[in-house]
This record gives C-alpha cells, sequence and structure tokens, in this order.
C-alpha cells in the first residue's frame, strides 16, 4: 500500500493539487514563497486538470489525450513534489500550515541529504527556431555532466529580455531539469532577444545550492 502524501488516482491527485495551489496563490508569504512560485505551481496545475478534463470525457479521451494527460501529471508532480519539501523543511512555516496543504510532518527519522555546496555551469546552444538547449555540469567535474551527490536535479532560472538581470531574483524559475541537454522554448515575441539563464542544484528534499554564473544567448527564430 502506498505511503505517498499526493495520492496518486487522477481526480484525488488532482483535487490535492487545486487546495496545494489555492492556498499558495492566496497567501504565498505564509509559506516562505514568492507571488512567481505561486504562479509556477498554479500554471502546472492548471496545465494538468486540462489535460485531465479531456481525458473524464469520454469524446474526447484517446491515446493522443491519455498520453498527454500523463506528462502533464508527471510534470506537475515533479514541481509540486520540489515545491512542498522546501516549505516542509521551513522551519518559518507553521505545522498547521504544512498539515493543511497536504503535506506529511514526519515525527523523526535520518538526517536529510545536505545542501549542495558546489554550483553547476551552464552552456546554452540554439536549436530548432525558439527552442535553445542547456547542458549542465558541477564545477568540480567539467568534463562530467553527473550531478554532485545527493543531487536530483538543476533549478532552472530564465530571464528574457535586452538587458542582462543584475540577479537570479530578476529572472523566473523555468523548471527542474534532472537531464541535459534540456530544453527551453520561447514565445514567437522573444525573438531576437537575449535569454539570460542561472541555475543551481537541488536535492530530493528541496534544498538548494549556490547559483551558477549566468549563461546567455539570442534566441533564434
Amino acid at each position: 500500500m502506498s505511503t505517498d502524501y499526493i495520492p496518486q488516482k487522477d481526480t484525488l491527485t488532482a483535487a490535492w493539487a487545486a487546495n496545494f495551489s489555492g492556498l499558495i496563490t492566496a497567501t504565498p508569504g505564509a509559506y516562505g514563497l514568492m507571488a512567481s512560485d505561486a504562479a509556477t505551481i498554479a500554471a502546472a496545475y492548471n496545465l494538468y486538470n486540462s489535460a485531465l478534463t479531456l481525458v473524464l470525457n469520454p469524446l474526447t479521451k484517446t491515446k493522443a489525450t491519455v498520453a498527454d494527460k500523463n506528462a502533464k501529471k508527471h510534470a506537475m508532480l515533479a514541481t509540486l513534489r520540489l515545491y512542498a519539501q522546501m516549505i516542509k523543511l521551513n522551519r518559518g512555516v507553521t505545522n498547521e500550515a504544512k498539515i493543511g496543504l497536504g503535506i506529511h510532518i514526519n515525527a523523526g527519522g535520518p538526517s536529510p541529504v545536505p545542501a549542495p555546496t558546489t554550483s553547476p555551469v551552464l552552456a546554452v546552444a540554439n536549436g530548432v527556431p525558439l527552442v535553445q538547449s542547456v547542458e549542465f555540469h558541477d564545477i568540480t567535474t567539467p568534463s562530467r555532466r553527473a550531478k554532485p551527490a545527493g543531487v536530483t536535479g538543476l533549478m532552472l532560472l530564465v530571464a528574457v529580455g535586452t538587458t542582462p538581470p543584475a540577479s537570479p531574483a530578476e529572472a523566473e524559475m523555468y523548471g527542474i531539469a534532472t537531464k541535459a541537454p534540456y530544453q527551453v522554448t520561447f514565445n514567437p515575441a522573444d525573438k531576437g532577444k537575449t535569454a539570460y539563464y542561472f541555475g543551481r542544484w537541488v536535492t530530493g528534499t528541496g534544498l538548494t545550492g549556490p547559483w551558477s554564473a549566468m549563461a546567455q544567448l539570442t534566441v533564434a527564430g
């Protein structure tokens, strides 16, 4: 029997995610987050919920819509689990608030994997129009793609414009990359602008390391 705090049945997953997203959207600061984080969570949930709606309707349930729903569910859960772990480890968030989100509070257990101490190095290349590929490796092992011990992925932030951002705070979270190369897709209006990237390692429990140096590349159309 599964002990996962997120129910796996599609309709129950959607209900859990709706509650998680709704509470954070209402007061992101209560969970140690920002409005941009709430927007990222809401976007992931909305994509899954829209895909699920098509599958629940017999007239629009096809192999293609089921496959799309499964992909959106996987992506949403990856995003929500990351934020759930960050909130769970935040001592500034009350246990009542955590439980309200549907996060289980452990009575005890082994010490968690420590936060990463090294930063990633990013390399960006243009692929097909309006798509860029991001390669990444640890600064201590520049010839290998292997991530540091305990790291599950790369938290990637992107800003698009004509002026470089002063810091990662001026960029928006794009996603969590677990494998390289990782593709970033742009809107047609971004053609000719510059994409600026920041990344940092993240563990399975949401602990993060130092930011990378900024990487940048003009978006090709």
